[in-house]
């Protein structure tokens, strides 16, 4: 696209330029009249139309790189090597007054979590539970380390810590999560694996995984967490964060989930 409105811009730019020529090059008035009358019939409405696409073009290229620059200058993770070495020794997720602020434009707060205490310990369930707007969703992300708090400490094997340090140990499910058609961070997964918990989650006449990648993922608003809940299960890390993964099932997949998968959880001392 930016090649052919390139092309047709500089035809188009040097057509426009010959009768400023033709006065130092001997043309006579007539034969001018001439070529004035067959430039009108050049592409320019091609050149015109052209632009647009041309100028989103350059705007996206431009973009891109900004995300690029601020990629680069983001703080990289530090994932450890022995993963399963953390996975085995974990034992407590604690938070102690740890608070965290949204701000406006003008840098003013206009709405705050916390001060929160609270703790995770291998093998535990816990719900959270509150009304809408009530920080639920802000929590996940201060655990996760998504959110930076503002105040408190987090400690990890009652050790303190950056626990944006320690993102790997989460397996999460957000309310506006993304699903991908592949398991990331995953290189090598059991294919069966994942296809018998995607039975389990009845969807194998929806969906299934082969060659290394889900052949769908164009599935209901509950097709789609369960499959998503599919990809924790396959990531096993120690903790299991999902919010409000429920809401969206139907009453057998609903108790399917509390009753049956959040018990398996527990006693594999997630």
């Amino acid at each position: 696209m930016v090649s052919t409105v390139v092309v047709y811009g500089t035809w188009t730019a040097l057509m426009g330029m010959l009768p400023l020529l033709f006065p130092f090059v001997g043309i006579s008035a007539g034969n001018l009249s001439k070529c004035i009358g067959i430039l009108c019939f050049l592409p320019i409405n091609v050149f015109i139309v052209s632009l647009p696409p041309a100028f989103l073009a350059l705007t996206s290229f431009r973009r891109l790189r900004e995300t690029e620059r601020t990629l680069e200058a983001a703080e990289q993770d530090v994932v450890p090597q022995a993963l399963a070495a953390e996975r085995e020794t974990f034992r407590e997720l604690r938070c102690q007054d740890i608070i965290f602020r949204y701000a406006d434009r003008r840098g003013e707060h206009q709405f705050y979590v916390g001060p929160l205490n609270l703790s995770f310990q291998a093998g535990e369930i816990i719900f959270v539970t509150g009304g809408n707007g009530s920080g639920k969703s802000t929590l996940v992300k201060l655990i996760t380390g998504l959110y930076p708090p503002e105040s408190g400490q987090i400690l990890l094997n009652g050790r303190e810590t950056d626990i944006r340090r320690h993102r790997h140990l989460f397996s999460v499910i957000f309310s506006d999560f993304h699903l991908f058609d592949r398991l990331y961070g995953l290189p090598d997964p059991d294919e069966e694996r994942v296809n018998e918990l995607i039975r389990r989650m009845g969807m194998a006449e929806k969906v299934g995984f082969a060659d290394g990648k889900f052949t769908t993922t164009d599935l209901s608003a509950g097709q789609r967490k369960r499959l998503a809940l599919v990809t924790a299960i396959m990531e096993d890390r120690p903790l299991y964060l999902f919010d409000e993964w429920a809401a969206e099932q139907d009453p057998h997949f609903r108790g399917y989930f509390y009753e049956t998968m959040l018990p398996e959880f527990k006693a594999q001392g997630n």
